[in-house]
């Protein structure tokens, strides 16, 4: 119904689907979410249970489904109207990506050259992943990555770094 009021109020669609790696992703995501809340956690004493539970819950996991999300827009966009881009190459060559991205949409090159490209922006506080989160994250983003190689997504290269290779 969504697509549908979409077709019904636009003119010409066009969607970003920004793909980064899953288990850093949903890591920085758990890290902001809890800076968000003004919940400062001490993640490095969660048991492999705790982060289950919170991954698994309604405001954590709809975001680590990549393929049902990709899947949903691709029966309902064609390819002019949908672009899939890694976070990953938007970070290591912005303005590469960025003239990608403009061709995408049908704009002229912006000059990129005053901007600080390279600066974090929304970072959220360096936590190193303890191996109970990794442990989990692996274990339930795996048949995720899967997903993705069913409806012939391409992993990013610099994902095949962690451990979510089959």
């Amino acid at each position: 119904e969504g697509w549908k009021l979409v077709r019904h109020v636009a003119k010409e669609v066009k969607v970003i689907y920004i793909l980064r790696d899953p288990v850093s992703r949903l890591w920085s995501h758990i890290k902001f979410h809890h800076q968000f809340v003004g919940q400062q956690e001490d993640f490095t004493t969660w048991s492999a249970g705790k982060f289950e539970a919170f991954i698994s819950s309604h405001f954590i996991w709809p975001n680590c489904e990549y393929a049902r999300w990709i899947d949903i827009m691709k029966r309902n966009l064609s390819e002019d109207e949908f672009k899939i881009f890694y976070f990953e190459d938007l970070v290591s060559r912005p303005v590469q990506e960025l003239r990608k991205l403009e061709d995408f949409l049908g704009i002229s090159n912006m000059d990129y050259s005053k901007l600080e490209l390279d600066k974090p922006i929304n970072a959220s506080k360096k936590i190193e992943m303890p191996e109970a989160f990794t442990e989990v994250a692996l274990k339930m983003l795996l048949p995720e990555m899967e997903k993705l190689d069913n409806i012939q997504v391409k992993r990013h290269e610099s994902w095949l770094t962690n451990a979510l290779t089959t």
